[in-house]
């Protein structure tokens, strides 16, 4: 049985828009309409052409939105 590494639990997770944008049921054209209005934070570039978006940062982002006065 394979055991998780020491602080493998801490491991930023990174998404690119597809997947963020199916877990927050919308398009990805949206996610990156967000990102440019600066309610998400910007992705990580991955050479030209991909995207990641750090899920920890979006969290934050979305909890920011949702509070009072967000």
């Amino acid at each position: 049985m394979m055991k998780t590494p020491p602080g493998a639990a801490a491991l930023p997770r990174y998404m690119t828009a597809r997947q963020l944008a199916e877990a927050l049921q919308c398009c990805p054209q949206t996610v990156r309409n967000w990102c440019r209005r600066g309610l998400l934070p910007p992705p990580l570039a991955m050479g030209r052409r991909k995207r990641l978006w750090d899920l920890d940062a979006v969290r934050t982002a979305l909890a920011r939105l949702q509070a009072p006065g967000g």
